[in-house]
């Protein structure tokens, strides 16, 4: 009986110890932060074009509805026949807007006419007719025309620079902590968006040696993920992928 009196309140003097210092564990543990950066550049294949009309004018509704269509029409039969599929193809719904005339105040006054907008997104797949593309729509005074170069394995291509970027920051960090002359430790996280300096979080605070922790998060910020210098090959498509990770330090 007396072991057992001695056992529990051995018990409840730790306890008491551990509420006393809340920060002991945090405090104990020593974390390297790093991140990993991967970046490759492919080649495109598919060019998205974005098509605005610049806007159907008109008392009438209906004319102007039919005006609008008239510009739609014309812009899908260029485009089927610069051998686009259909289904790379996709219209928008009108966008009718009610103007008015407005007074010296810029105050709205009577009704002046309808406006009407509308959208057109396709994919162009054979880049070798880039100049054919760009000349037929720019040549338009009906639209206005952007376009953006990318590749159709761009979520492949994200998935091996998601890999890649997480081997670079644990190499990173397994090389910090051997030419400190420790060992590298368990993950304790790991993510794609930048770490902020939240007061209260272990993994993003500035720790010196000896286990205690720096008063303030904002003494540690975290460092510039690793780049590529340089400018790359026109033309071509970066993918870049920065991982963000805390090891611990053994």
């Amino acid at each position: 009986m007396k072991t057992m009196t001695i056992r529990v309140t051995l018990l409840f003097t730790a306890v008491a110890l551990l509420a006393a210092s809340p920060c002991l564990a945090e405090e104990e543990l020593r974390t390297v932060p790093v991140s990993g950066t991967f970046v490759q550049h492919v080649v495109p294949d598919i060019v998205n074009w974005h098509i605005n009309t610049v806007g159907t004018h008109k008392k009438n509704l209906s004319e102007a509805k039919k005006h609008s269509d008239d510009i739609v029409k014309m812009i899908l039969s260029q485009i089927g026949d610069m051998d686009v599929e259909s289904e790379d193809i996709q219209t928008s719904h009108l966008r009718v807007k009610k103007t008015y005339n407005k007074d010296k105040e810029g105050r709205k006054t009577t009704f002046k006419q309808y406006e009407i907008h509308r959208t057109i997104n396709f994919k162009q797949k054979d880049l070798s007719r880039f100049d054919e593309f760009f000349d037929l729509l720019t040549s338009n005074n009906d639209i206005t025309a952007s376009h953006k170069f990318e590749s159709s394995k761009f979520h492949e291509l994200r998935w091996e620079s998601r890999i890649e970027a997480c081997k670079i920051a644990r190499k990173k960090a397994e090389v910090m902590c051997e030419a400190a002359g420790a060992k590298l430790g368990r993950l304790l996280s790991i993510s794609e968006n930048p770490p902020s300096n939240n007061k209260g979080s272990i993994a993003y605070f500035n720790q010196i040696p000896g286990g205690s922790v720096a008063n303030s998060a904002s003494m540690w910020k975290p460092s510039k993920p690793d780049t590529i210098s340089g400018t790359f090959a026109a033309g071509a498509i970066e993918i870049k992928v920065t991982a963000y990770a805390v090891f611990e330090i053994k």
